[in-house]
């Protein structure tokens, strides 16, 4: 009979603890990537999506047909990265007819205006009738940045952007909005990330979008989609 010794018993106890890391983990990431909240859209009508490269190649006509509006476009990221996909995209979705719009993932270790300088040579002269949109979160983003340095670095992104004449919305989850954006920005349309059912925000009566979906299914598109309705009705 083997008598396990302390070395098999932490053997067992590690491999253990890393299975139980690598299913909580799994769990947590399609929890997060499939949570939707429930809107009611007789009260907010216009339906939109968002989109990157992530994402394939998109029938925006069938998009279109399936009652969605308005798409926004992931552009560019940090100083240098542009989506692969964004002029394709841009270009589809503008001649089927949807409501077109630029984000910008900000990435907290860049200078504001070098990211700034990227975005518009991603656009390359396009003007997206949304405007663009910078997306301020702290997933995925860098560690260790410090809340006032993240705000000069924005600002200074803002600052170009607006020199450049570019409509500016703001985008962020719940956390991000309290934490950069509820003091400094509140001037700025607000496209929001939340799951909650009735009101994305109560304290943020900015805000012009509502992202309520990480697991759309919308025809045209294989996969899951990020879902947004729009508060205001827009001009095709």
């Amino acid at each position: 009979m083997h008598i396990p010794t302390r070395h098999d018993i932490l053997v067992s106890v590690g491999f253990l603890l890393i299975l139980g890391l690598l299913v909580f983990s799994g769990l947590w990431v399609f929890c997060y990537r499939t949570r939707a909240a429930k809107v009611d859209f007789r009260r907010y009508p216009v339906k939109g999506i968002d989109i990157s490269a992530h994402n394939g190649e998109v029938d925006f006509r069938r998009v279109r047909e399936a009652g969605y509006s308005f798409v926004w476009i992931k552009a560019g990221e940090g100083e240098t990265f542009r989506d692969a996909r964004f002029a394709d995209n841009y270009d589809a979705a503008v001649s089927a007819g949807l409501a077109v719009g630029a984000y910008h993932y900000f990435r907290f270790d860049c200078d504001g205006m070098l990211q700034a300088i990227n975005l518009c040579q991603a656009l390359d002269g396009r003007l997206p009738a949304l405007g663009v949109a910078i997306d301020i979160e702290e997933e995925g983003n860098a560690a260790g940045v410090s809340t006032p340095v993240i705000i000069s670095r924005l600002s200074a992104m803002l600052d170009y952007l607006n020199m450049r004449g570019f409509p500016i919305t703001l985008y962020s989850n719940k956390d991000g909005y309290y934490e950069y954006l509820q003091d400094e920005f509140s001037d700025y349309p607000l496209w929001i990330c939340s799951f909650t059912d009735s009101m994305p925000i109560e304290d943020a009566p900015q805000w012009s979008y509502w992202q309520y979906s990480h697991s759309g299914n919308v025809p045209g598109i294989e996969g899951k989609v990020d879902e947004n309705v729009s508060r205001v009705p827009l001009e095709l």
